[in-house]
């Protein structure tokens, strides 16, 4: 049995970069400490931010929730749950479940949309109707719902559970295609203007491994299933293979990636925006992509709109 670093008590997870073990009860501290770190080191928060964090259901996101829970008297911030229903069946259901409940036992307010009564139809009708793959078509839908809810509710961040392996496959796949304007999306903080809310990922150092390992032993409620809709790519599982053997053979490079990355590249992500003459939300193409989602549907985006400014405003406070 290997003892953790700073007390008597078995150890539950090794930090491979720094080499040490720890127990669940000073794992979860030494956490919380790191991302409060990364969160001052980005500069992702300030006294009196409303913070609205997104969350899925899954090990990743019920840890960010518990987390800046934890961190916000603190860090002088308010937090605001957000879980989008994405209409997948069984699967959907029970990552709704698990994120209220999570929502209700860290005692924070939050929002639940539901798209079968925001648009009438979940991810796998909408991709039959539209003809769109899931994933794409469900990327487009949750980013502009989560910015739509940040104005509705006037959060001043939208915080999302991307860990150190989801920006590091994002940063690499982007510059292997050579993508400028996704590359300088890619930072663990984006500035928001306009009616585009600004991004912050307090989980950017921290590895899923990490993430699992805290939601585990503090007993957080979440779902261990993937998406059934998810087909990922051979390039997307090529980086990701890769990402794991460099964090295993050299632990501390994909932190440098992730740092270097936020140091090299202007933000972009708010650049070149006009209003979609549709919706009057910021885009860089009018119609939006939401829009044209909803033009083949035959909504009118003032219904949508509206519908989740109603919930916005109902809220459990």
């Amino acid at each position: 049995m290997v003892k953790c670093a700073r007390c008597p008590r078995p150890a539950v997870i090794k930090i491979r970069y720094s080499k040490m073990h720890l127990c669940d009860h000073h794992f979860s501290e030494y956490l919380v400490e790191r991302v409060k770190r990364t969160m001052e080191r980005y500069d992702m928060v300030g006294r009196g931010d409303e913070i609205l964090i997104a969350a899925s259901g899954g090990k990743d996101s019920a840890s960010l929730v518990h987390m800046l829970a934890d961190l916000s008297h603190e860090m002088e911030y308010s937090v605001i749950g957000l879980h989008i229903d994405l209409g997948i069946g069984d699967y959907s259901e029970r990552c709704s479940a698990k994120a209220v409940k999570l929502f209700e036992e860290v005692n924070i307010p939050y929002i639940v949309l539901d798209l079968r009564r925001i648009l009438g139809h979940g991810i796998p009708e909408l991709s039959r109707k539209i003809r769109r793959k899931a994933c794409s078509l469900c990327g487009i839908v949750k980013r502009y719902l989560m910015n739509l809810t940040a104005n509705a509710c006037r959060a001043s961040k939208i915080a999302t559970g991307h860990t150190m392996e989801d920006l590091a496959q994002y940063i690499i796949k982007a510059f292997l295609l050579q993508d400028q304007e996704q590359l300088s999306r890619l930072k663990p903080v984006t500035k928001g203007r306009n009616g585009l809310i600004g991004r912050i990922k307090p989980l950017c150092e921290i590895t899923e491994r990490e993430t699992f390992t805290y939601a585990y032993v503090n007993h957080l409620p979440f779902t261990y299933e993937e998406c059934p809709m998810f087909r990922e790519r051979t390039l997307d599982a090529e980086i990701r293979s890769f990402i794991k053997r460099m964090q295993y053979e050299r632990p501390s490079i994909v932190i440098s990636l992730i740092r270097r990355q936020s140091e090299v590249l202007a933000d972009r992500s708010a650049k070149n925006l006009i209003k979609c003459a549709y919706c009057g939300m910021p885009s860089s193409t009018s119609p939006c992509a939401f829009c044209k989602i909803l033009i083949k549907l035959g909504r009118e985006p003032e219904d949508v709109i509206n519908r989740v400014y109603e919930i916005a405003e109902q809220m459990s406070r």
